[in-house]
C-alpha cells in the first residue's frame, strides 16, 4: 500500500537550461554593507526566471545529441587505436637514456685515450654498436608508453564528459517532458511539483509494467510525469497537484488490488481472443487490469480494485452488445470458411467481430460491437451474393448480355452453338466460369444458374459467341412464297442443299433463313438458296377490284395470256373482295424472275389504266338527267366517249346515287367533262380523300359535316362511300371557301389512330425504332404529315398522333410493315433520271442498281405514277423493312453519282423545324423538288437541275431563318411545368394572351420524368416572341427564388415527397434533377418562414432515416410477408413504429 505521507514536496526544478549558469561570486563584507544600504533605500524586483519553450528545449537536446555522438566517435576511435597498439605491444627496454649515453661516453674515452689490441678495440666498437640499438629500442618503447596512457587518459576524459553529457541530457529530457505536459495541460510548468508515493514490492510489476508500458499508459491517462529508479518502491510523480491526487488514488486502488474472476459466455470469450487476443489487449487497456483467461471454465481473471470489476463487466457487454444471426447457402458455406479459415479470418480482421458458424443449420452468429457486426454482415450479405447459386432468365432481346443484334436469330443461334455434339456450347459455359445454361426456345431466352461472377462472366462470354456467331453464320431474308420452295416436299429439297453443299446445315426462322458451316459449305448452300429466290421474286400489283374480273373472263384467257408472255406466275385474291366501304384495291401478286416481275407488272398495270373505275356523286334529279328518256342519253354517252356508265343502286339511307365510269384515262376526261356540260356543274368541286380524311370530315354521328353544313348554308357538302366529300353550290366562291374550310379542318384537326401488331407476330415495332436507317425513314414521314408516332405496350403498338391529313400515310407504312412484303418508292424529277437508272432497253435496269437488288435481296422496278414529276418512281420491294431501305439508300447514292449538281443538303436544321420545312415543300413544287431526310438534322433537296436545285436550297433557307425568328424554343425544368400551365391552363393563356404569342409546352419524356420539357414560343412578330421569352424567364426566375434545393438519396426520394402531405397546403415538394450521388429536391414556398421549416424537416428526415432494399427471392415469400389483407407486414408496422 502506498505511502500517504509524502516522501518529498517540493517545486519543479528550474529548466535545466539554467542549472548550468555559474553561480554569482558572494560579495565581500564592504561591497554587502553598500547593497545592504542601497537596498534600504530602494528595494529592487524580485529576479525573473526566465523559462525556455519547448522548442528552444529540443534544439538544445539536438546538439547536445550531435556532440554525444562526437564524442563517442572520438571514443571508438580511440579504443581502437589502444587494441590495436596493446595487440602488438613494443619490447620492453631496462633502463634509461642518459645511463646509456654514459656508458657510451666512457667507452669512446676509452678508445680515444687506451691503447689496446685490435681484437679489443672490435669488442670495444661492438659494446658501442650494442649501446646504440639499446637505445634507439628504449626510444621507441617509451613512445609506446607515452601513446598508450595518452590514449588511456583521452578515453577517460571522454567517458567522464559523455557522463556528464548523458546526465544533463536526462535533465534536459525530462525537462522537455514537464515542458509539453504544461503544454498539454495549458499551465505553467512553475505550477508543477513532484511528490514521491511509495508501492508494495509485490505490486510494482502492476504499476511498472513489461518495458515501462503501463507506467507510460498512466502517463498518459493521468497526464503525469512517472519515474521509477531501477529496484526502488518509490514512484516520483510530477504534474499539477489536481493530477497527483488522481494519480496517487490510481496507485492507491493498484496498490490494494485483489484477484477477482468473471464468468462469460463461450462466444465472448472467442471474440475476446480472435485476432491474437486484440479486444482483450483494448480491454485490459481500457480497465488498466491484466487478465488471465480460462477457456476451460469460460472465466477470465484479473488482479484489480473492487470498481473495476464492474468496469470491466460493463466494457465486455458493451463489446457484445449486437449480434446477428444470417442462413448460409449450403453451397457457400465452404467459400465463406476459405482455405485454411482464411476468408473467415480475413472477415474478423477487417470488422473486430466473432463470426461463429453453425453448421447443423448452416447458420453464421456475428458478435461484436454494433459497428463491427455492421460491417461483417455487409461483407457476409456481399459474399453470398457474389458466390450464392441463382437462376436468372436470359432474354434474347437483352442487350446486357447479348448485345445489339436481331434477337429473332435466336433459334438459330442456339442451332449454332448445338453443331458438332454442343462444343460451343461447351466452350461458352467454360468461358462463363461453368455457368449452368438450359434453353427456353418457346420464351426466347436462357436460363442461366451461378453465382455472381459466373453471372457476370456469362456477359462476356455470350457477345463472345453472338459475335462468333455474326461471323460465321449467313443469315438473309427471303420472301415467304419461297420457304416452302426452299423446304421441298417433307423437307427434301433443303435436304438436297445440305448435301450438296457438302455437309451445311440450314434453318429456318420466321421468314429468315441462316446457313451454318465452313466458309466454302456456307458460300455452296447460299449459292443453291439463292437460285431458288431468284427464280421466285415476288411482286404485288395494287389494282382495281374491277381488274379481277376482267383476267378470270373466258376461263382465266388473258390470266393464262400474261402468264405464258412473262412466264411469271400471278395470283389473284382467294376470293371476291369483299364490298367495303371504299371499294379498295386488291393485291395482285407476281412471282417469277426479275424480268418476268417486272413484265407482267407493267401489263397488269397497263390493263388497269385501261379499265379505270371512278364514280360521280349524283342527286336524284341528276339522275334522270344523265338516264335521259329510256336511256337514250346515257347510251349516247357511252358511244361519244367509250367509257361505260352505270347508275348504282341506292343506299336506303343516302338520297343520292352514284354514277359509275369504266374506261381508260382518255375516256374517263371525255366522259367526265360530258356529264359536267350535261350537268352544268361549274360550282361544284368533287374531293378525294382516304378512309381516316373522311372519318374527320363526317366526325362522330356526323357531328363534324353538319357543322360545315351550318357555317355555310348555301352550300350543299355531302360525303359518299367511296371517299369522296362533294361541295356545290349556288357560286364558286362558296364552293371555293367551302372547300378552304374542309382543307383547313384536315389540317388542323389532331387525331389519334393507332396500329397494332398480329398476335402471332415475333417481330416488335422497337426493334424497327431502334434501326438507325428505320428511325431516319419514320422521322420523315412524320416530318411529311406533321404527325409523331410513339410506340407503347412493349413494342406491340405504335399510336400516331397528329393532323389529319398527315396520319394516314404514316398508318399505311406500320400496317405494310406488319405484313410479309414491303415497298417504298424513290420519286423522280425527270425523264434523265429515269433514263439513268434503265439499262440498254427501255425495260432494262441499270447494272449498279440490279447489284444493288442482287445484294439487298429486293425487286427493283419502275412504276407509272401521276404524283411524280416525271410520271414514274423507281419502287423498291422486299420481304424486309431495313433491306428495301438500304436499297433505297444505295440507289440514291447512284442518282447522286450519276446527277451530283442536282442534290444539295440543307444542314443545321432544329427538331422543332424539320416538319415546317417540309411543310413548304407546295411552294416549290414547280421546281420539281423532291425533299427526304438526310440524318437527323439535315435535308436532302433532289430537283431536276443545278438552277432548280440551288432555287429550292435558296428558299428554304430563307423559310428556315423566318422560322427560326417567328419560332423560339426555351427548356423549361420539369419541376416548372406544372406552374408554368397553370390551373386548368390559365398561367400560360394568360401569358400567351400579355405577349400576343403561341405558347406550346412538349409532352412529358415517357423514359426519364425528370427531363426538361421544351416550350416552343410562336409569333411573326419578334417582338412578341422576344416579349414571351422575358415574361417566363421572370416567371422562372421568380419561382426560382422562392425555392431552395437539398440533394437526397436515391432510396429516400419517396419519403421526402411525401412530406408534402404533412406540410402546408402552399408547400410543395417537387424533383429537380438526379446525380450519381443522389436525386435534388426542390422547396417551394412564397413564405420564408415555411421554406425554412420544410427544409430543416427534409434535413432532419434525410440525417435521421435510414432505407434498406431487400431483394426477396419468390413472389410466396412477397405474399408471406404481405400477409392475409397485409396483416403481417402491419403487424411489422406495429412491432417498429418508427418505420
Amino acid at each position: 500500500m502506498p505511502s500517504k505521507n509524502k516522501k518529498s514536496k517540493a517545486p519543479a526544478a528550474p529548466a535545466a537550461g539554467n542549472s548550468g549558469d555559474a553561480a554569482p561570486p558572494e560579495p565581500t563584507k564592504a561591497k554587502a554593507a553598500v547593497a545592504l544600504a542601497a537596498k534600504s533605500a530602494q528595494a529592487p524586483p524580485a529576479p525573473v526566471i526566465a523559462v525556455p519553450t519547448a522548442a528552444e528545449v529540443a534544439c538544445r537536446l539536438e546538439v547536445l545529441a550531435g556532440g554525444k555522438e562526437k564524442m563517442a566517435n572520438d571514443s571508438k576511435a580511440a579504443e581502437e587505436e589502444l587494441s590495436r597498439l596493446l595487440k602488438n605491444p613494443k619490447k620492453r627496454v631496462q633502463g634509461r637514456s642518459d645511463d646509456l649515453d654514459e656508458q657510451m661516453k666512457k667507452l669512446e674515452f676509452r678508445r680515444n685515450t687506451t691503447s689496446m689490441t685490435l681484437n679489443d678495440e672490435k669488442k670495444l666498437l661492438r659494446d658501442i654498436e650494442t649501446i646504440k640499438l639499446l637505445k634507439v629500442e628504449l626510444v621507441e618503447y617509451e613512445e609506446f608508453n607515452t601513446r598508450v596512457q595518452y590514449l588511456k587518459d583521452k578515453k577517460k576524459s571522454l567517458f567522464d564528459t559523455l557522463k556528464q553529457a548523458e546526465a544533463q541530457e536526462k535533465e534536459l529530457q525530462l525537462t522537455l517532458r514537464k515542458l509539453r505536459l504544461a503544454e498539454t495541460l495549458n499551465v505553467s510548468i512553475n505550477q508543477f511539483e513532484t511528490i514521491s508515493i511509495t508501492v508494495p514490492r509485490d505490486k510494482m510489476g502492476l504499476v511498472v509494467g513489461k518495458g515501462f508500458a503501463k507506467l507510460r499508459q498512466l502517463e498518459e491517462s493521468y497526464n503525469v510525469l512517472l519515474d521509477v529508479e531501477a529496484g526502488s518502491q518509490v514512484v516520483s510523480c510530477t504534474s499539477t497537484p489536481a493530477n497527483n491526487a488522481m494519480i496517487e488514488s490510481a496507485l492507491d486502488s493498484i496498490a490494494t488490488a485483489t484477484l477477482h474472476s468473471v464468468a462469460v459466455r463461450p462466444d465472448t470469450l472467442k471474440l475476446l481472443m480472435i485476432q491474437k487476443g486484440k479486444h482483450l489487449k483494448a480491454l485490459e487497456a481500457s480497465c488498466f487490469v491484466k487478465i488471465d483467461v480460462n477457456r476451460a471454465d469460460n472465466v477470465i481473471s484479473f488482479t484489480s480494485s473492487a470498481d473495476r470489476v464492474d468496469a470491466v463487466q460493463r466494457a465486455i457487454k458493451v463489446l457484445t452488445t449486437s449480434s446477428v444471426t444470417i442462413d448460409v447457402p449450403q453451397d457457400v458455406l465452404p467459400k465463406l470458411i476459405g482455405k485454411k479459415g482464411e476468408v473467415i479470418s480475413k472477415i474478423m480482421e477487417d470488422s473486430g467481430a466473432l463470426l461463429d458458424i453453425d453448421r447443423v443449420v448452416n447458420s453464421l452468429r456475428i458478435i461484436g460491437p454494433l459497428e463491427s457486426v455492421q460491417i461483417a454482415q455487409t461483407a457476409v450479405e456481399e459474399l453470398i451474393y457474389d458466390q450464392g447459386a441463382s437462376t436468372i432468365a436470359v432474354y434474347a432481346t437483352d442487350e446486357t448480355y447479348f448485345g445489339r443484334w436481331d434477337a429473332q436469330r435466336f433459334p438459330i443461334f442456339v442451332e449454332y452453338l448445338m453443331v458438332d455434339k454442343a462444343v460451343r456450347l461447351r466452350d461458352l459455359r467454360k468461358d462463363a466460369q461453368d455457368c449452368r445454361l438450359q434453353v427456353v426456345k418457346p420464351k426466347q431466352m436462357f436460363e442461366a444458374t451461378g453465382n455472381r461472377t459466373q453471372l457476370e462472366a456469362l456477359k462476356a462470354a455470350m457477345q463472345k459467341a453472338v459475335a462468333e456467331f455474326n461471323a460465321n453464320v449467313v443469315s438473309f431474308d427471303v420472301d415467304s412464297n419461297c420457304l416452302s420452295l426452299i423446304i421441298g416436299k417433307k423437307g427434301a429439297k433443303i435436304k438436297a442443299i445440305e448435301k450438296e453443299s457438302g455437309g451445311a446445315r440450314i434453318n429456318i426462322t420466321g421468314n429468315t433463313v441462316s446457313v451454318l458451316g465452313t466458309k466454302e459449305q456456307s458460300s455452296s448452300a447460299v449459292a443453291l438458296v439463292e437460285e431458288i429466290v431468284a427464280n421466285n421474286q415476288r411482286v404485288v400489283v395494287h389494282a382495281s377490284p374491277h381488274l379481277v374480273p376482267l383476267l378470270l373472263n373466258n376461263k382465266r384467257a388473258k390470266l393464262n395470256e400474261i402468264e405464258q408472255e412473262t412466264k411469271s406466275s400471278i395470283q389473284l385474291p382467294q376470293a371476291p373482295p369483299k364490298k367495303t366501304k371504299h371499294h379498295a384495291d386488291v393485291a395482285i401478286t407476281i412471282t417469277g424472275t426479275t424480268a418476268g416481275i417486272e413484265k407482267a407488272a407493267l401489263l397488269l398495270e397497263a390493263l388497269n389504266r385501261a379499265h379505270q373505275v371512278v364514280y360521280l356523286p349524283l342527286d336524284q334529279d341528276e339522275v334522270t338527267i344523265v338516264i335521259g328518256k329510256k336511256g337514250e342519253t346515257i347510251n349516247k354517252l357511252q358511244a361519244d366517249t367509250g367509257c361505260q356508265l352505270r347508275v348504282l343502286d341506292a343506299d336506303e339511307s343516302s338520297p343520292s346515287r352514284e354514277l359509275q365510269l369504266a374506261g381508260s384515262e382518255e375516256q374517263l376526261a371525255l366522259a367526265t367533262a360530258a356529264i359536267d356540260v350535261l350537268l352544268n356543274s361549274s360550282h361544284r368541286q368533287l374531293l378525294s380523300f382516304d378512309d381516316f380524311a373522311t372519318g374527320v370530315i363526317i366526325g362522330r354521328k356526323g357531328e363534324q359535316i353538319n357543322k360545315l353544313r351550318e357555317e355555310f348554308p348555301n352550300v350543299s357538302i355531302d360525303a359518299f362511300p367511296h371517299g369522296q366529300v362533294r361541295v356545290k353550290g349556288a357560286s364558286k366562291d362558296l364552293v371555293d371557301s367551302a372547300v378552304a374550310a374542309i382543307l383547313d379542318l384536315l389540317q388542323t384537326t389532331t387525331v389519334q389512330e393507332s396500329v397494332k401488331l398480329p398476335v402471332d407476330s415475333r417481330q416488335t415495332f422497337d426493334a424497327y425504332v431502334r434501326d438507325p436507317a428505320t428511325s431516319l425513314y419514320i422521322s420523315e414521314l412524320e416530318a411529311e404529315g406533321a404527325v409523331k408516332a410513339v410506340v407503347v405496350d412493349e413494342g406491340k403498338l405504335v399510336k400516331i398522333r397528329g393532323y389529319a391529313l398527315g396520319v394516314g400515310k404514316l398508318k399505311r407504312f406500320f400496317e405494310m410493315v406488319t405484313e410479309a412484303h414491303v415497298a417504298v418508292s424513290i420519286p423522280l424529277p425527270s425523264a434523265a433520271h429515269v433514263a439513268s437508272l434503265k439499262g440498254s432497253s427501255n425495260e432494262g435496269i441499270h447494272e449498279n442498281v440490279h447489284q444493288v437488288m442482287k445484294q439487298t435481296k429486293t425487286v427493283i422496278r419502275f412504276k407509272n405514277d401521276k404524283k411524280s414529276y416525271s410520271g414514274v418512281v423507281l419502287s423498291i420491294e422486299g420481304p424486309s423493312l431495313p433491306k428495301v431501305l438500304e436499297a433505297k439508300h444505295r440507289v440514291e447514292v447512284v442518282l447522286q453519282f450519276f446527277f451530283p449538281t442536282h442534290f444539295k443538303v440543307l444542314s443545321n436544321v432544329p427538331q422543332s423545324s424539320i416538319a415546317r420545312v417540309f411543310q413548304t415543300l407546295p411552294l416549290v413544287s414547280k421546281f420539281n423538288a423532291i425533299l427526304s431526310l438526310g440524318s437527323k438534322d439535315s435535308i436532302k433537296i433532289f430537283t431536276d437541275s443545278e438552277a432548280n436545285t440551288a432555287v429550292v436550297h435558296k428558299t428554304l433557307q430563307d423559310s428556315l431563318r423566318a422560322h427560326l425568328r417567328e419560332y423560339k424554343d426555351v427548356a423549361i425544368p420539369s419541376y416548372l411545368a406544372p406552374i408554368l400551365v397553370g390551373k386548368n391552363g390559365d398561367t400560360i393563356k394568360r401569358l400567351s394572351a400579355e405577349s400576343q404569342a403561341t405558347l406550346t409546352l412538349s409532352a412529358v419524356d415517357t423514359d426519364d420524368a425528370t427531363a426538361p420539357r421544351t416550350l416552343t414560343i410562336h409569333s411573326k412578330v419578334e417582338a412578341n416572341v422576344a416579349n414571351a421569352i422575358k415574361l417566363v424567364q421572370n416567371l422562372m426566375d421568380t419561382y426560382d427564388s422562392e425555392c431552395v434545393s437539398v440533394e437526397v438519396p436515391h432510396n429516400l426520394v419517396d419519403f421526402a415527397l411525401a412530406l408534402k402531405r404533412k406540410s402546408p397546403s402552399n408547400v410543395s415538394f417537387s424533383v429537380d434533377k438526379q446525380t450519381p450521388t443522389g436525386v435534388g429536391i426542390k422547396i417551394h414556398a412564397k413564405d420564408i418562414t415555411e421554406r425554412a421549416a420544410a427544409l430543416q424537416r427534409l434535413e432532419e428526415l434525410v440525417a435521421t432515416m435510414t432505407a434498406i432494399t431487400i431483394v426477396l427471392p419468390s413472389s410466396d415469400i412477397v405474399g408471406s410477408l404481405i400477409g392475409k389483407s397485409g396483416a403481417n407486414i402491419k403487424a411489422l408496422q406495429a412491432e417498429y413504429p418508427g418505420t
